[in-house]
């Protein structure tokens, strides 16, 4: 690299030799590749985007810089403070990015479930009945319900499993415990392939003989290992319930990405 002066102006020449990437050192963007002895831009004046060629690399030339131009090389490093990524912002996997408007940082979001659908019981060994405009399966204790499905081609991961239930009681602690098994398996494959199981005691909600509530349990343990087009069987089996409460099952909902 060498530096001379200019007789008839003031004028620095400075020679960008081969082993000198200018790029990488400045972090300078969308400026011209001059031809050898040529001056980039004379005089003190900004350079356009659309004077130059976007992405071009800058060989072995000569950038002729006229006094003032260093406020030029300021202010490109000033950008390139402003829009650096430093190591602050190394993102989750499988998280997006939510934009927080002008001069602020981006968050991190979860990715959402994005699809769903809705099962009901193919067959179930307790009385269907009516609550308001919803309709499902009265259950008591050892009540069982079966259902079949296919998962969606699209699948790429679970959200979560919940099945649903109207619950009505008028009993002062209303509960019940519950048991969900699954199996399944691919086109081809045995169906017990996968087997799958989830239990909890002591669901409950509301008690109130007047107004039956929604209830949603997350069932999505039983389901570990699902992929696309899987075939699905579910059984699920209330193992007690309390006197007086009466949950009414109404499907599941299975919420996907």
């Amino acid at each position: 690299m060498k530096i001379s002066r200019g007789r008839t102006y003031v004028i620095s020449e400075l020679t960008v030799d081969a082993d000198v990437d200018f790029l990488t050192l400045y972090q300078a963007k969308r400026l011209a590749s001059p031809a050898s002895g040529e001056a980039l831009r004379k005089g003190n004046k900004d350079i356009l985007d659309a004077e130059v060629a976007d992405a071009a690399a800058i060989g072995e030339s000569k950038l002729s810089l006229a006094k003032g131009t260093q406020a030029l090389f300021d202010k490109i490093g000033t950008d390139i403070d402003g829009h650096a990524i430093s190591a602050a912002h190394r993102w989750t996997d499988e998280k997006l990015l939510k934009g927080a408007g002008a001069g602020a940082d981006p968050t991190e979001i979860d990715v959402p479930g994005g699809q769903s659908f809705w099962a009901f019981p193919h067959r179930a060994d307790a009385a269907l009945t009516g609550r308001g405009d919803f309709e499902g399966y009265r259950f008591t204790t050892g009540n069982y319900a079966h259902m079949n499905l296919v998962v969606p081609a699209d699948f790429t991961s679970l959200a979560s499993v919940k099945m649903a239930f109207l619950f009505l009681a008028d009993a002062d602690t209303p509960s019940f415990d519950w048991t969900v098994t699954t199996d399944f398996a691919a086109n081809g494959q045995a169906s017990a392939t996968h087997s799958d199981s989830a239990t909890a005691d002591g669901a409950t909600s509301t008690a109130d003989d007047a107004n039956a509530y929604i209830l949603e349990i997350d069932i999505s343990d039983a389901f570990t290992g699902l992929a696309a087009d899987d075939y699905v069987g579910i059984k699920l089996v209330l193992d007690n319930v309390t006197a007086y409460t009466y949950p009414e099952f109404i499907g599941i909902h299975f919420r996907y990405a």
